[in-house]
């Protein structure tokens, strides 16, 4: 993800840019005032709290100890009350010292905290002091520090280890907007490995405020090299005409990012770019969202094909992947160069991550086979959510400490070889960018709860193994982890809310776990432990959207789990409503536009008028009907309508009356529309058009296979018939299951079990003139840009 304003440094474009002293002086209050992180100190009195090396973190059984200095612009007799508050908003501490001022002299403080559990903490320091005369001075401040495990691990005892938590990288120059910033690239690296979390993604080109080189050389950190931009003199003047002063190709945003650079110098300045690197380092990663800006798909697939030959040459054990998503760049990649990965940016808004990100994971591993990169390591190299609730899709701190721990779980379990969040810090400046607030550390250095929840996280399960699935409710996600022989179960719920507290989540769900053991320890998301008594192996739960972590279960929990090469279970997260089951004909009907054919094995759909529409007798009804062979899938359709309209110009079939139905051929693979329904189909079907002829299209969304009023044995797989008939319109349509990737099999395999499920989706439009707003659908679903609320149909035999 961008952020941020660019200037060019060394021929390369770096994130920063210095702004004139008169901007400082504009907007420095009150940017200060607006912005919602911790470290801010209300008017009056100057109230310093120390920030202790490294990024207020403290360690297990380390004597927590904040120091810091209060200056008063009065004398006389003072009290500091400082209050503790852990991540659950409890009062761990409370407590007063009587203090003695001098007029603008400072006064140090240490505020001893003794030994805290781990988790993330906030002081409130408020001060108060008054003058003989009752003149008075006061304020406050408020800090945050975390307390967690000290991981001493080495990164090739990370390589070597398999594990995978990390941290993206942030650079930062000046913090104009920001006097109290002093923000020590160094420092975080090496708070990010004190916590294990020694994966992180930076520009292998990067030279200011922290070198690349540095960062693996100084650091014990494993760093996913982006190769990312080129030199001015790599542009290909010729092929994209001049550039703007600010580096800006005409009609695309810069050169660097969105052309393909000249193959020679850029060869040329990529092999000594790679001289630099330490030969430890074997992970590359090619540009980063190259749709935004956009590099069209097979312009992106050029530039790879030039980088990948110079990287296999220059490091013959490098690991070589590009930052690609979108199928359209995926089936383009893969034809053009040889590959050893996908690095993946898997950010998950909405739907919420746990009704998306295993599901996507899966379709894309199937989308990298289809199109010839066979079987791929996915790395994750940024995913978050950002922290202030008046930024588009921002949430509380607390919602992205959870959200970002549920997703944690979920790509570990789909084998993600790198977990790296954006990331580290951010600008913090407005609180309606998004893009300000996505940090895991402040603006100032201290920790946010998001990364305590990330380190315990990566406490309890990194360098183990995903073990499977176990079933504890619909709404509860358990997940079982092996780690050096003990088993651990990972317990929650899904946050439905809108993240900012204006629209709550779902509450708590009641889970009683049978562990098969007499004591397990319950470790909650900050990494609290505590051991629990159980009853005859059982242990009552309530679960909510906090993660908590069971450690210690029977070995024979794996028993039950369903392994990670099994079907994801639809109903975990789904519900749907007006499911069908369908009986196998034995005699189909003919594809002729008459339903009087049809078997006593067909089921009809129930269709609903849309709440807050009423439909009159006559004008609009609809029945339809589906039944199934051992070979084909066959819909019929039959419409009263009084009036039979085609659409205006460039419509054809959504704006005329017409049939779509939707199938999901994996329901548990369905998400929401856009780059990942590679197992849903729509068909649509109109009696007629502009030109008075019916129109029949299928297509497969955004994967480019349409097809378009097909003639019977053409070899599309589809047979459709469509007439008017004294009262409306009647529809038929049989598609053969070959057609329609991921249908379960006809032979000794899915369909053959009673109770197999494909979704179906129908609705059927009436417009009552071409240029109609009143539509009115008949539906058996809420819609079909929501594919994973459509009904089940339960094939049986």
């Amino acid at each position: 993800m961008f952020t941020g304003q660019e200037i060019k440094e060394n021929g390369m474009v770096n994130r920063r840019k210095y702004f004139p002293g008169i901007w400082c002086m504009l907007f420095l209050c009150g940017l200060l005032c607006l912005s919602p992180g911790l470290g801010r100190t209300a008017f009056g009195m100057d109230i310093n709290l120390e920030r202790k090396k490294t990024c207020n973190l403290f360690w297990v059984d380390e004597p927590v100890s904040i120091k810091g200095t209060l200056k008063s612009k009065v004398a006389g007799n003072g009290k500091a009350d400082f209050t503790v508050t852990d991540y659950f908003g409890k009062t761990v501490q409370k407590k007063s010292m009587d203090l003695a001022f001098e007029a603008g002299k400072a006064v140090a403080v240490t505020f001893d905290l003794g030994v805290l559990p781990t988790g993330y903490f906030e002081i409130k320091v408020g001060v108060a002091v008054a003058d003989e005369k009752g003149k008075k001075d006061g304020g406050s401040k408020v800090a945050s520090f975390g307390v967690a495990h000290k991981i001493q691990r080495t990164a090739k005892e990370v390589r070597d280890g398999g594990y995978r938590f990390g941290m993206k990288m942030w650079y930062l120059g000046e913090a104009w907007w920001r006097r109290d910033v002093d923000w020590d690239e160094n420092e975080l690296v090496d708070a990010c490995v004190d916590l294990g979390l020694q994966w992180t993604r930076a520009d292998m080109s990067q030279r200011a405020h922290l070198d690349t080189v540095d960062l693996c050389t100084k650091h014990e950190m494993n760093v996913i090299m982006k190769i990312w931009g080129f030199p001015q003199e790599c542009y290909d003047e010729k092929r994209y005409g001049p550039l703007d002063k600010r580096g800006f190709v005409q009609k695309r945003s810069h050169y660097g990012r969105s052309t393909v650079p000249l193959k020679e110098p850029y060869q040329a300045y990529l092999r000594e770019e790679l001289k630099r690197i330490p030969a430890e380092q074997t992970v590359f990663e090619i540009w980063n969202e190259p749709w935004v800006p956009k590099i069209p798909p097979d312009e992106f697939a050029e530039v790879c094909k030039i980088i990948v030959p110079i990287i296999r040459e220059e490091r013959p054990n490098a690991i070589i992947g590009a930052n690609a998503d979108p199928y359209s760049y995926i089936k383009l990649l893969y034809k053009a160069v040889k590959l050893d990965m996908l690095a993946l940016h898997p950010y998950s808004f909405t739907p919420m991550p746990e009704r998306r990100t295993r599901a996507a994971l899966r379709n894309t591993r199937d989308e990298i086979r289809l199109s010839g990169g066979g079987e791929q390591e996915l790395y994750v190299t940024e995913y978050g959510w950002p922290s202030s609730v008046k930024a588009q899709k921002g949430v509380t701190e607390k919602v992205q400490a959870q959200r970002t721990t549920h997703q944690s779980l979920m790509l570990y379990a789909e084998g993600i070889k790198t977990l790296i969040p954006h990331t580290a810090g951010q600008r913090e400046q407005d609180v309606k960018d998004r893009e300000h607030w996505f940090g895991f550390f402040r603006l100032n250095q201290e920790p946010k709860p998001v990364l305590m929840a990330h380190a315990t996280c990566a406490w309890m399960i990194d360098g183990g193994r995903f073990v499977g699935d176990l079933w504890c409710g619909h709404n509860v996600g358990s997940m079982l982890f092996e780690k050096n022989g003990v088993y651990t179960v990972a317990l929650w719920t899904m946050d439905n809310g809108d993240g900012t507290g204006i629209a709550p989540p779902v509450g708590k769900e009641k889970v009683t776990l049978d562990t098969g053991v007499d004591e397990v320890t319950l470790v909650d998301i900050m990494g609290v432990e505590k051991k629990v008594a159980t009853l005859k192996g059982k242990l009552d739960l309530t679960v909510t959207a906090d993660v908590v972590y069971v450690k210690g279960v029977s070995p024979e929990l794996e028993k039950q789990a369903s392994a990670p090469d099994k079907p994801l279970n639809p109903y975990r997260w789904f519900t749907r409503e007006n499911p069908a089951s369908l009986t196998v004909t034995k005699s189909p009907a003919k594809i002729d536009a008459d339903l009087s054919d049809w078997d006593g094995s067909a089921m009809e759909i129930k269709l609903n008028v849309p709440a807050g529409k009423t439909v009159k007798p006559g004008d609009f009804e609809a029945r339809a009907v589906v039944t199934m062979s051992a070979d084909k899938i066959y819909i019929g359709v039959a419409v009263k309508d009084d009036r039979i309209i085609c659409g205006p110009p460039g419509k054809r079939i959504n704006g005329s009356d017409s049939v779509t139905i939707g199938i999901g051929t994996k329901p548990s693979r369905q998400l929401q529309l856009g780059n990942s329904c590679l197992y849903d189909y729509r068909i649509q079907v109109s009696p007629t058009s502009l030109d008075r002829i019916p129109q029949f299209s299928m297509d497969r969304f955004d994967y480019g296979e349409k097809t378009e009023n097909p003639k019977a044995g053409d070899g599309s797989g589809v047979e459709w018939a469509v007439t008017s008939t004294d009262t409306g319109w009647v529809a038929e349509i049989a598609i053969e299951k070959s057609r329609l990737s991921g249908f379960p099999e006809t032979g000794p395999g899915e369909f053959n079990r009673s109770g197999t499920r494909i979704a179906l989706y129908v609705d059927v439009q009436d417009i009552d003139s071409p240029f109609d707003q009143n539509r009115i659908n008949l539906s058996n679903a809420t819609a079909m840009e929501r594919p994973f609320e459509w009904p089940y149909l339960i094939l049986n035999k």
